[in-house]
């Protein structure tokens, strides 16, 4: 207790007791949380989902890791966000790398990106990604690089054999959208056919 020369005392809480309050509050859940809503799911808050790709069975699927002494890294002037920021410093990450020799991307990956992305590749065979999304070199580096995963998965990627379900679920939707275009042809004809009549 501390007498002041006002008829007041105060008490000092002790530091380890101050916050004891505000944790047994944070810890609190509502009964409309996501935790107690579906018990037994596993949710995922904020994260990018996870990708689920098939792929053939003699290759195996990319890691992500792209090796950096593997890589060439430049950096210049950039066009995006800045104002006049922009000008004095170089923020444009450049990431380059020869694709026939990049062991770390599978085989069939890479001949299947020299067709998907033909007008990235340089006439001495290097893969180019550019970025200048951010106004620092490190998020448009990691930029760079995630434009380069996302190319080697959709590069990987096997779409599925359709079902028995899904083909005729197809066929369907074809017959009626051509059904739908015969019904308004022949009404387009009867409504000329009736201007000649008068």
């Amino acid at each position: 207790m501390l007498k002041l020369g006002i008829s007041r005392t105060f008490k000092l809480i002790p530091r380890a007791n101050r916050f004891s309050g505000v944790l047994s509050a944070a810890g609190f859940k509502s009964n409309l949380n996501p935790d107690i809503q579906y018990p037994n799911s596993v949710l995922d808050y904020g994260g990018t989902p996870a990708l689920k790709h098939t792929y053939t069975n003699d290759e195996e699927p990319f890691s992500g890791f792209i090796p950096l002494e593997k890589i060439a890294i430049k950096y210049e002037r950039s066009g995006g966000p800045g104002g006049q920021h922009v000008n004095k410093v170089n923020t444009k990450a450049e990431v380059r790398f020869h694709l026939d020799s990049a062991e770390w991307i599978p085989a069939n990956a890479r001949n299947k990106l020299k067709l998907m992305y033909h007008t990235r590749i340089n006439k001495n065979g290097e893969f180019i990604v550019v970025s200048d999304r951010t106004r620092t070199q490190t998020l448009n580096l990691a930029d760079c690089l995630d434009k380069i995963r996302f190319a080697v998965r959709e590069a990987q990627y096997v779409p599925p054999e359709p079902t028995k379900e899904s083909k005729a679920e197809i066929r369907n939707r074809i017959q009626k959208g051509q059904r739908a275009i015969l019904r308004q042809k022949r009404m387009r004809s009867m409504t000329k056919q009736e201007r000649g009549s008068l």
